[in-house]
């Protein structure tokens, strides 16, 4: 069970959690569950750890969130990762609660323009491309030791859930976690009020160092200059300055050492009860896996969705959300008929003819041009003999010009909006649009291997 912002079993294989259990439960001469200090000073020494008593009751202080004075072995698999800093594995992580939806899109658009021969898996040349393009500065070592984790039978090649995976890992990532999971539903309420009367902005959304500060002694956790530092540096990951509600929770929820109190997910709970009984917001929502379908089940209004998270035309309209239901949340003509609805359906959801003729005018004049940068989403043109270090097939980079008089625009938009890229292989597409929000790693044990692998291709310093 995760503790706080840690969970455990994303750092050890089983087979290593099953060497630590078997350790634990050898010093646990009680046999009661827990390690005081003399049996974990026992252990420690035992494994080569050199720690002097008095070294080890201030590392226990991390971990003995309870202050009993004994360690449980989920507290002693985090008093490990405290203690050896290890990454988490590319190989146990969702890659999807450590990446934001933007960054996963981007992802994937890199991803496709990388895969030149729609196999649905990439290999080391064509990460390392994304990584100078996205500005990553791993390390050589850093990079060949993470790829080892995804690419587990050697073929030298991944698919999309492995590599944001490997992304996730290679960037140190902070892990996204679901503070719903861990507090209750009053436990969230009397947070949402203690941070709002301590912001002293208009709207109460965020709050400064020294807000935060004031905050935490006033629910009884005084932080020294140190710690607070600490923590603003983990979770300040802009450096604004100012920390949000969600990373004010996460914080809380490090210092009291909170015990996820249960798993949140499409298979575990309806997004109607959480949404009216326990008031949770759109992005508490998403976090949770629900998408726009289940909002869109729900009745959530257009406008709130819109308001709480990114998203674009292009998604709902995949979601199967009408242009009257967009409009009425605030979206106009020019996005709608962007994403692929018909000057029927914009005529339907009220929208005037002026107006739709101005916008399918402005429409006809840039798709006429080649201009597809109107468009949210743009269907790959491949070419041979064009292309970059080793890519010999690349985007088309200007697509030609209408010759002749141009067919209707609606199917020349949708050719567009509608394609969906291959992201493993042999599966079905999937985009981070899709409602869905668990994507597995398909075994690749039947591709052919490439003769590049990790520790041959990738350039030290990239």
């Amino acid at each position: 069970m995760p503790i706080a912002d840690i969970d455990y079993r994303e750092y050890f294989a089983p087979e290593k959690l099953a060497e630590l259990q078997v350790t634990f439960n050898k010093f646990d001469s009680s046999g009661d569950g827990s390690l005081g200090a003399d049996e974990l000073f026992n252990m420690f020494k035992k494994l080569g750890k050199s720690l002097t008593k008095s070294q080890l009751k201030e590392v226990m202080k991390e971990v003995d969130f309870d202050g009993s004075g004994e360690v449980e072995f989920e507290e002693l698999c985090i008093l490990e990762i405290k203690m050896s800093r290890p990454r988490p594995r590319a190989d146990l992580i969702n890659y999807r609660e450590f990446l934001d939806e933007k960054l996963i899109r981007r992802l994937e658009e890199l991803f496709v323009r990388n895969d030149p021969d729609c196999k649905g898996v990439i290999g080391p040349v064509e990460v390392e491309r994304i990584m100078e393009i996205l500005g990553c500065k791993a390390t050589s070592e850093e990079v060949e030791d993470v790829w080892t984790d995804g690419d587990k039978n050697g073929s030298g090649l991944i698919d999309f859930a492995a590599f944001a995976s490997f992304w996730a890992v290679v960037t140190k990532t902070r892990k996204r976690t679901n503070y719903r999971e861990f507090l209750t539903r009053e436990d969230v309420l009397e947070m949402r009020r203690s941070f709002a009367e301590a912001s002293t902005r208009p709207g109460g959304d965020n709050i400064t160092r020294g807000e935060l500060d004031l905050l935490f002694r006033k629910m009884g956790f005084p932080l020294k200059k140190h710690q607070l530092t600490a923590l603003m540096r983990d979770f300040d990951s802009d450096g604004s300055g100012d920390i949000d509600f969600e990373e004010f929770c996460v914080m809380m929820l490090r210092l009291k050492g909170g015990r996820r109190l249960r798993k949140i997910s499409p298979a575990t709970h309806f997004c109607e009860d959480l949404w009216k009984n326990e008031n949770f917001t759109v992005k508490e929502l998403q976090k949770s896996g629900f998408g726009l379908t289940h909002f869109k089940q729900v009745g959530i209004p257009v406008g709130q969705i819109i308001q709480d998270i990114p998203v674009t035309a292009l998604e709902m309209r995949r979601s199967e959300y009408t242009a009257s239901e967009l409009r009425r949340g605030g979206m106009g003509a020019a996005e709608l008929r962007s994403c692929g609805f018909s000057l029927a359906e914009l005529r339907v959801a009220g929208f005037s003819d002026s107006v739709l003729r101005q916008t399918n005018g402005t429409l006809r004049k840039c798709l006429g041009s080649g201009d597809l940068s109107v468009l949210p989403q743009q269907k790959p043109v491949l070419v041979p003999g064009i292309g970059t270090k080793s890519s010999a097939i690349q985007w088309l980079a200007s697509p030609a010009k209408w010759t002749s008089v141009p067919r209707p625009v609606t199917p020349r938009i949708r050719e567009h909006t509608d394609w969906r890229p291959l992201l493993s292989k042999a599966s079905r597409p999937q985009t981070a649009a899709e409602t869905s929000m668990a994507v597995g790693t398909v075994g690749l044990g039947d591709c052919e291997p490439r003769p590049a692998t990790a520790g041959n291709i990738f350039k030290p310093n990239l």
